[in-house]
Formats: C-alpha cells, sequence, structure tokens
C-alpha cells in the first residue's frame, strides 16, 4: 500500500466506523461488520443473533439495511403463546 493509499484508508474508516454503530443501533438483533478485501473494496455484512446460517453480504451499509429490512419484513411474527 503506497502512502495515497494509506492516507484514503485512514480518511474512510471514521466514516465506516459511524456507518457500522448506526447499523448496530438499527437493528440490534443483528451482528454487523465489514469484510476489507484488496480487490474489490468493502463488504457488509449481517447475520440475526439468533440464526447464524442466515448471513447477508452487501456492497454498502445502505444496501445492507435495505436487505435487513427486507428480511425482517420477511420473518413471521412471533406467536402470542411464544410471548
Amino acid at each position: 500500500m503506497n502512502s495515497d493509499q494509506a492516507a484514503r484508508e485512514r480518511a474512510r474508516q471514521p466514516a465506516e466506523a459511524e456507518a457500522l454503530t448506526a447499523l448496530e443501533r438499527k437493528f440490534p438483533l443483528w451482528q454487523i461488520w465489514t469484510v476489507h478485501r484488496y480487490i474489490g473494496g468493502t463488504v457488509w455484512c449481517a447475520r440475526p443473533h439468533e440464526d447464524h446460517k442466515l448471513v447477508l453480504n452487501a456492497g454498502s451499509a445502505a444496501e445492507l439495511a435495505e436487505m435487513i429490512e427486507l428480511e425482517e419484513s420477511d420473518a413471521p411474527a412471533p406467536e402470542e403463546s411464544d410471548l
């Protein structure tokens, strides 16, 4: 990594950290993280704490938020007997 790339990486990290924090607050039932790929950039990932088999991968924080919202809207509502 040259010095220009390192400077861009340092500048990007605070914004990414803020986006991660915002997603974690908005979706507390989900584990959210990023994967930094050398080629292809950052992948935004999430999985529900209750189901580690379901993993979502997106190209941006906004796309991941949309995917989580869609998953949550498709999830069956808990039955009254489960409450």
